[in-house]
């Protein structure tokens, strides 16, 4: 009868040890539960983020874009104006060769005239306001010439800063494409690693389960044997009846305890089966 109580006693004790360990690897999985809520929430912000300046990025380039066309419009009318200034100075050429060749008729006149005497005086008059009108004319073109001068130099000046404002923004759209096509890579990245961890969790979890209802099983046998070893020592001697029923309680506490470990068990599984559902929905 002593072996039989000294067993139940050692089946007490482990019984104790597994419901010990049992609660240890619940409380584990659920401090792992609350940093997997935490990581999650902190990724899901940081991709937030980056889903932010991915958008914002995409809207600059955009815009870029937009002002890279306008830039590319004004060069092409700057193009335009400086062929009419160009166009202009040729006019502007010519009349001076007209103004140069009416000066020089108008100075042949007036030699004719001259020549003439009284009978060219008349003519001489005339002669000198036209070598007049063409002086005029002619430093009327030599300011026009050299108005047309600094036009085409302020125009061609313009063209070439366009050119250049255009080549930045370009650049810059580059730029900012790279950032976004940067931006969105990370997204991805940053997902993989995200699906990697939750995976790694779950992995844990279903370690922390299985080992839970191992104990839970080894449990209910070292219970079953206790039962046995009380039921036959109850049909012994009554002097060691109180023992036996303290350690019936105990057996009785202990089945308690590991019914609690079973839900823990089915809960762990509801989440493990959620947690997978989540990775799955986001993979695909």
């Amino acid at each position: 009868m002593g072996a039989s109580i000294r067993e139940i006693a050692a089946s007490a004790n482990d019984a104790a040890r597994v419901a010990t360990e049992a609660v240890t690897i619940v409380e584990r999985t659920n401090e792992t539960v609350a940093k997997l809520g935490t990581s999650s929430q902190e990724i899901g912000n940081v991709v937030k983020v980056i889903t932010s300046i991915a958008e914002q990025t995409n809207l600059l380039a955009l815009n870029a874009t937009i002002e890279a066309a306008r830039a590319g419009e004004a060069r092409s009318e700057e193009h335009r104006l400086g062929t009419s200034s160009q166009e202009i100075g040729n006019v502007v050429k010519v009349i001076t060769s007209i103004a140069e060749q009416t000066n020089l008729l108008a100075l042949n006149a007036t030699i004719e005239a001259a020549r003439a005497g009284e009978a060219g005086k008349g003519f001489a008059v005339v002669a000198n306001e036209v070598k007049e009108l063409a002086q005029e004319t002619a430093r009327a073109t030599e300011d026009i010439a050299r108005r047309v001068e600094a036009i085409q130099g302020d125009t061609t000046g313009a063209v070439e800063a366009i050119g250049e404002i255009s080549t930045i923004i370009t650049s810059i759209n580059d730029y900012q494409l790279t950032i976004a096509s940067a931006v969105e890579e990370q997204t991805a990245t940053t997902a993989v690693e995200a699906i990697g961890e939750i995976s790694t969790i779950i992995t844990s979890i279903n370690d922390y389960q299985l080992t839970i209802a191992s104990a839970v099983e080894e449990q209910t046998a070292t219970t079953n044997e206790m039962s046995r070893n009380v039921a036959e020592a109850s049909s012994g001697s009554g002097e060691i009846a109180a023992n036996i029923s303290g350690v019936s309680g105990a057996a009785q506490a202990t089945t308690q305890a590991l019914s609690q470990s079973r839900s823990a068990i089915d809960e762990m599984a509801r989440m493990s089966a959620e947690l997978r559902s989540a990775v799955a929905l986001f993979k695909s």
